[in-house]
């Protein structure tokens, strides 16, 4: 007779065919568009002096910090709702991606001139005030995007991403050869921005109707508030590396570390987003269609995610990284050699942001963002300890930058550890709470 935990455990198995078609469309798509961003770089790295890549890193890295409302668990909490919530999350998320993406426009706005005197270089404030447009035209389209994840189209969203970041990175490469500098990398941001919204309300149609029922603010806020924090805290670990080595060895090293980003970790992080977009519906569709069973076992669902981690993104990372050495040089010329160690190593984090990635992914499909919160929080602060260690250890700008990159690689991989044992600890937990909930009435 079959177990309970042994059907769960064949529902699991069964869906990794499903899974694979899915991720392969999202790897497609982030295949297509690095081919454009590597034609991209090969430019830029040829075209920008390490200074003008420094300038462009600073503004970018304002951007971001700014543009990380945006990512509040809004759209998520979209992907795990019941269905018969749905259409009133929908509609109110609607409204509340509306308020947030007005309200980063008008502080875009108003902190653009401050910025740039703060920082020194006028430029900045034209283009922040470029950039924040681009908040009045992506709402359009925002729950498309996250209704389309929730039915694991996964085509749409892989072919809809090269689309987009393939026109970027394109007018990003004519730009440079244009001599237009700095501009070359922000203003094409704007200029996709119209088409992202196209692709997604024409491929699938929901229109806001102000008489619908919307389901009340705190059935949304209360989920969002924790993710919101934990995408800040990351957000400010991948943003503050940046300003801080500009600010303490200059825009000399940032423009080198910028640029082991951008030709390394930055294509690793891309593979575990790709990897995360594609998991989190799964999870959630699975943890559906397992309540109809009598015990759902996160913990089966948890590590089966890990495994799937380690078969087909890990392998990505270190051929990426093991590659480094060869494909630097040669694609991107030899003045970027001395940024092989540092792009190494950044690499090398990225295999442990992966894991501890994948176990946020299971807390949010199962509810449990407060231990999500928790954990970033002891993170983030671990992390700019370690940033003061690897700075303290060298008085020299290059064996300063490589150390602070080491010391960062150290904390993920301690901190990658600590997060399984949490997550498992928790969806232990979580485990025994279902289990016990269906005991009791019985019981009685």
């Amino acid at each position: 007779m079959v177990t309970n935990m042994e059907a769960i455990k064949v529902k699991i198995l069964n869906t990794v065919p499903n899974f694979i078609q899915r991720l392969s469309w999202v790897f497609a798509g982030e295949g297509a568009a690095r081919v454009t961003r590597l034609l991209t770089a090969i430019v830029l790295a040829r075209y920008l002096t390490p200074l003008e890549f420094g300038f462009a890193a600073l503004v970018l890295s304002v951007d971001e910090i700014i543009k990380v409302i945006t990512r509040n668990g809004i759209g998520q909490k979209i992907i795990q709702c019941k269905e018969s919530q749905l259409d009133s999350v929908c509609h109110r998320a609607y409204q509340l991606n509306w308020f947030i993406h007005l309200f980063l426009f008008v502080t875009q706005l108003l902190l653009a001139k401050p910025l740039a005197i703060i920082f020194g270089y006028p430029e900045l404030q034209g283009l922040l005030s470029v950039l924040a447009f681009t908040y009045l035209i992506y709402p359009l389209a925002m729950v498309q995007v996250n209704l389309i994840q929730r039915n694991q189209d996964m085509k749409k969203t892989g072919v809809f991403f090269a689309a987009q970041v393939g026109t970027d990175n394109l007018l990003t490469a004519i730009f440079a050869l244009l001599g237009m500098g700095v501009w070359s990398i922000i203003l094409p941001k704007l200029i996709v921005a119209p088409l992202w919204v196209v692709l997604y309300r024409r491929s699938h149609i929901w229109r806001f109707n102000p008489e619908t029922h919307k389901c009340a603010w705190s059935d949304i806020v209360q989920y969002s508030l924790d993710v919101f924090g934990v995408e800040l805290l990351k957000t400010v670990r991948q943003q503050a590396d940046r300003i801080l080595i500009g600010f303490l060895l200059g825009l000399d090293a940032l423009g080198i570390y910028y640029f082991a980003v951008n030709a390394g970790s930055g294509m690793s992080m891309a593979l575990i987003k790709a990897y995360t977009t594609v998991m989190l519906p799964d999870v959630c569709h699975q943890a559906k269609k397992l309540k109809s069973i009598a015990r759902c076992d996160w913990v089966a669902l948890y590590f089966n995610a890990l495994k799937r981690f380690s078969w087909f993104v890990m392998p990505l990372i270190l051929l990426q990284l093991i590659a480094a050495p060869w494909y630097v040089p040669v694609i991107f010329g030899e003045q970027w050699a001395h940024a092989i160690p540092v792009l190494m190593v950044l690499c090398a984090a990225m295999l442990f942001q992966g894991i501890i990635d994948t176990g946020s992914q299971i807390l949010r499909a199962s509810g449990q963002t407060q231990k999500d919160l928790f954990f970033s929080v002891t993170f983030t602060a671990a992390f700019f300890f370690s940033i003061g260690v690897g700075y303290s250890l060298s008085s020299t700008s290059d064996s300063r930058l490589f150390l602070i990159a080491l010391a960062t690689l150290l904390n993920t991989f301690m901190f990658a550890v600590i997060h399984i044992f949490l997550v498992k600890n928790a969806m232990s937990e979580l485990f025994k709470q279902k289990v016990n909930s269906q005991i009791l009435p019985t019981n009685a």
